[in-house]
């Protein structure tokens, strides 16, 4: 038995039990576009007996039903199964949860700069502008000759003013 539990699907009408195929009936339910039923199977599935491709497949199939995290999981366990598949890589590369790489505190000048724009900015239409600490340090017509006029340093506001 591939699931870890019996489970019974209605679908198209017909009573089926978790010993018909799983992948067959997490095939119609994409069809059907049932995401919830389809997560509900897709758990107990033991993916340990699928090969590489079968898995990839699923994973297709969760999206299409409706199921992004299922098919998060899903691309997660093949891909832990199966490290040297590249489509299993790539789907939990893409499909897994986003990761925060680094935060940087808040410039609390930027207050300032954003106090010169609202005093200033209408003198500057169409121009493209450099601010430090409340500050002008430039202005051009393009962002490609601001850049020319800048010295390297961090915590430079670059803005156009419209």
């Amino acid at each position: 038995m591939l699931l870890s539990a019996e489970v019974e699907t209605d679908i198209a009408g017909d009573s089926v039990t978790a010993e018909a195929d799983p992948l067959a009936l997490l095939n119609a339910l994409a069809e059907q576009g049932d995401g919830p039923a389809f997560a509900r199977l897709a758990a107990g599935v033991a993916w340990d007996v699928y090969p590489p491709a079968e898995i990839a497949r699923a994973v297709r199939l969760a999206l299409a039903a409706g199921a992004p995290l299922s098919a998060r999981q899903i691309s997660a366990e093949g891909h832990r199964l199966y490290p040297e598949d590249a489509e299993l890589a790539q789907m939990a590369h893409i499909l897994a949860p986003p990761k925060v790489l680094g935060t940087s505190p808040a410039n609390p000048t930027r207050y300032l700069d954003q106090q010169w724009l609202q005093r200033h900015a209408h003198e500057y239409r169409g121009q493209w502008l450099a601010l430090k600490d409340g500050t002008l340090l430039a202005a051009a017509p393009t962002a490609k000759q601001l850049k020319t006029m800048l010295p390297p340093m961090n915590g430079i506001l670059v803005t156009r003013v419209a």
